[in-house]
């Protein structure tokens, strides 16, 4: 899998905005050689910014979406849960070819 030297940055970092956001990496060559031309990549991020914070990654289920904090994970995502949104953020991006956002 290559990813091309080519990125960009959302419209701004990674801030705890708890919404979902996107990121364009450019091309992107698939295992199969296949060539996705311009892959954007949904997430949502949760919680302080990496700079101030370690991060948790959530990978979701193939029928999930990036909202892990407000829809499937509600329970153990957020200030005082499991998952403290108040000591850690939390980055969860929607998978490629799931219909939530990814390109």
């Amino acid at each position: 899998m290559t990813l091309a030297a080519h990125t960009t940055q959302p419209a701004g970092p990674p801030n705890g905005t708890g919404r979902l956001e996107s990121v364009s990496l450019g091309p992107f060559e698939l295992d199969s050689g296949a060539v996705v031309a311009d892959l954007t990549v949904a997430y949502r991020h949760d919680g302080p910014a990496p700079d101030r914070a370690s991060q948790v990654l959530v990978i979701h289920a193939l029928t999930g979406s990036a909202d892990a904090a407000g829809d499937w994970w509600e329970p153990l995502i957020g200030p005082g849960r499991a998952l403290d949104t108040d000591r850690v953020g939390v980055l969860c991006a929607n998978l490629l070819g799931g219909r939530y956002g990814t390109t």
